[in-house]
């Protein structure tokens, strides 16, 4: 417990420092220069990318993590292997994303989903190799990495938006930020280590790691369906500006999630660590963390709820940007509720219950997709919202109901 207070210590610290510079980007920055509805496009041209690239990767990150975690020797062959095969992989999902563009919506301009796509391939290298750094509990240069990359990124898309405020414009800056962050990992010492192992590229280590990732690759699918298709569905169905008012509201809620994040990112290779044959200590600390972050998210929703006005007017107090602060009054209550799930995902991977995960959040994409191609004609923005906050509900019941839990 001390070593994973001391690890979460180095990530807040680390997140505390710059997230409020990300969110100042990603948020009034990006807002102010591209207004509500170029907003939206840069929203929905991300969620599409997100969606496509992510859903190659095939959960091969947390699997990583996982198997590191448990022995640290086999860190250079994930590396050797996975890394270069990722990069494909997300050259494979720009073109992909540009193909389900021309399909679905073709006022997304190709020029802005190549830039977005150069971003998610760049930022999908950094995680992987911060993944290494996590497998091998090195926090403080998982924490190094993680300021490096916001300070970076929000520097190189603000400098470009000042130069020429257009969606394509933004991405080229935030790739530009992603690249010089890679150069600094591969600069520091553990990743440099785990490089010179050389250990051979192997095809019998992919696929055995991938049949292990597989059922983890699917529920990030169905995460990224059930996070990003709601953008994409808006911007299609009734426009830039809805999607805009509803990323605003999405994007505060969505930083909320970072504690979350940090809790998760320590917890997962602690559990898989101690293993489930440790039953009492495993689901001791399990516990602890859901109490704690349930307890923390629905402090933070409620006194979000007060403000939601108030932090929307901060941002941009256009009146176009105001029908985002109702919406964030009910979509912050979907924190609490993404928290717990957030964390008991990470409790069943430790527990290599990944087909459940799999099967609860297949289901729940389906039914979030579902929801929102029946409200969003009829209710716009607030039909995804309540999309959200069903489906939220939904995963959360079938996580405490599932048989793995009850059997505590």
């Amino acid at each position: 417990m001390n070593q994973m207070i001391k690890n979460l210590s180095w990530l807040s610290l680390a997140n505390a420092a710059v997230k409020p510079i990300w969110f100042v980007f990603i948020t009034y920055v990006c807002l102010r220069f591209l207004g509500v509805g170029g907003f939206g496009e840069m929203t929905a041209v991300l969620a599409l990318v997100g969606i496509s690239d992510g859903s190659l990767m095939l959960g091969t990150t947390p699997v990583t993590v996982r198997e590191i975690a448990r022995d640290r020797s086999l860190a250079g062959s994930f590396l050797t292997n996975f890394l270069p095969l990722r990069f494909v992989l997300s050259a494979v999902a720009i073109a992909l994303s540009i193909g389900v563009a021309a399909v679905i919506d073709p006022s997304m301009k190709p020029t802005a989903i190549v830039a977005a796509g150069a971003y998610v391939l760049t930022r999908n290298l950094a995680e992987y190799g911060r993944a290494v750094f996590k497998g091998l509990q090195d926090f403080k240069l998982d924490a190094w990495s993680t300021v490096a990359e916001k300070l970076l990124v929000s520097i190189g898309g603000t400098v470009l938006l000042v130069m020429q405020p257009t969606v394509t414009s933004v991405f080229i800056g935030m790739t530009l930020g992603m690249v010089a962050t890679i150069g600094l990992n591969l600069r520091w010492s553990a990743l440099r280590e785990v490089l010179l192992t050389k250990s051979a590229r192997s095809g019998a280590f992919l696929r055995k790691h991938f049949r292990t990732a597989l059922p983890l690759g699917l529920s990030s699918i169905f995460a990224l369906l059930l996070y990003r298709t709601d953008s994409i569905m808006l911007k299609s169905m009734v426009g830039d500006l809805p999607t805009g008012q509803y990323g605003l509201a999405f994007r505060i809620t969505e930083a909320a999630l970072l504690l979350p994040a940090l809790l998760t990112t320590v917890l997962l290779p602690r559990l898989s660590e101690i293993g489930t044959e440790e039953r009492i200590r495993f689901w001791k600390t399990a516990g602890t963390g859901l109490a704690a972050m349930g307890a923390i998210a629905s402090v933070v929703a409620g006194a979000v709820t007060l403000m939601a006005p108030g932090i929307v007017h901060l941002i941009d107090p256009s009146p176009e940007a105001a029908p985002a602060a109702p919406l964030l009054q009910w979509l912050i209550w979907t924190f609490p509720l993404s928290s717990l799930n957030f964390l008991f995902v990470t409790v069943f991977t430790a527990a290599n219950a990944l087909r459940r995960i799999a099967w609860i959040l297949g289901a729940a994409a389906l039914l979030n997709i579902s929801l929102n191609l029946w409200l969003i004609p009829i209710h716009a923005a607030w039909g995804a919202t309540t999309a959200t906050l069903v489906t939220q509900g939904f995963i959360l019941l079938s996580f405490a109901g599932s048989q793995m839990v009850r059997r505590v």
